[in-house]
C-alpha cells in the first residue's frame, strides 16, 4: 500500500500526509517547509509583542512596535524573493510593499497624533 499511495501522490502533485519512506531521517519535508516560514514567524512575534504591549502597558510604545514589525515585514518582502519571503508574498513585490509600506507610516502617524 506504501508504494501505491506514494505513486498516487506524486502523479497527483499533492502534499502526502503520511511518509512511506522506510527511513524516515533521509527527508524532513515538514521541518524544512516550517523553517522556511521563519521570518513571517518572526514578523508575527514581533506584531503579537507589540499588540500586548500597547494592551498592558503603553499604548504607543506598542504602536511603535507594531510598526517596526511591519516595516521589517516590508524590508523582508523588498529584498527577499518570493520563496524565501514565504508567507509575506502574497502579491506581487510592489503591491505587497506598498500595502506594508502604507500600514507602517499609518502606525508611526496613528502613536504620534493619539494623545498619551
Amino acid at each position: 500500500m506504501g508504494e501505491s499511495a506514494k505513486a498516487f501522490n506524486e502523479r497527483s502533485g499533492k502534499l502526502r500526509l503520511f511518509s512511506s519512506n522506510p527511513n524516515p531521517s533521509e527527508g524532513n519535508r515538514a521541518l524544512r517547509l516550517i523553517k522556511r516560514q521563519y521570518p513571517s514567524f518572526l514578523v508575527i512575534t514581533l506584531a503579537l509583542s507589540g499588540l500586548v504591549v500597547a494592551n498592558v502597558t503603553d499604548f504607543r510604545i506598542g504602536t511603535y512596535i507594531l510598526a517596526a514589525a511591519l516595516s521589517l515585514a516590508t524590508v523582508f518582502r523588498l529584498t527577499w524573493s518570493r520563496f524565501a519571503a514565504g508567507w509575506l508574498a502574497v502579491r506581487h513585490r510592489a503591491l505587497d510593499t506598498a500595502i506594508l509600506l502604507g500600514f507602517t507610516i499609518s502606525l508611526v502617524v496613528l502613536a504620534i497624533v493619539v494623545p498619551a
